[in-house]
């Protein structure tokens, strides 16, 4: 079980239920709370803010296609104890209660 209070956040694409999956059974095997924030995106959105990135920040288009392609909307039955759907606002965000409905 969990000893310490301190979060942990994955800060990484991860855009299958697979991907997801084994963070999920790790975490929740040791005591965490499981929160998932969707991003609302479109491709042309994701492609403008990576072009404004310099050197290694900027993903090479390709890149950005093939994981686009892969984005599987997340889910509460994949262990979730909570989900919240962001849309991006400028250069602020929206964060919003999931809805087991959202489609991105």
């Amino acid at each position: 079980m969990r000893q310490g209070k301190q979060s942990v956040a994955i800060d990484n694409t991860n855009p299958t239920i697979e991907d997801r999956k084994r963070y999920i059974d790790f975490y929740k095997s040791v005591g965490f709370k499981m929160s998932g924030y969707y991003f609302q995106s479109n491709f042309e959105d994701c492609l403008w803010r990576n072009n404004q990135r310099q050197g290694k920040e900027c993903i090479a288009e390709v890149g950005l296609r093939s994981v686009y392609a892969k984005i599987e909307i997340p889910q509460m039955y994949e262990g979730f104890d909570e989900l919240y759907y962001v849309c991006m606002l400028g250069d602020s965000f929206e964060v919003n209660n999931w809805k087991e409905d959202s489609d991105g």
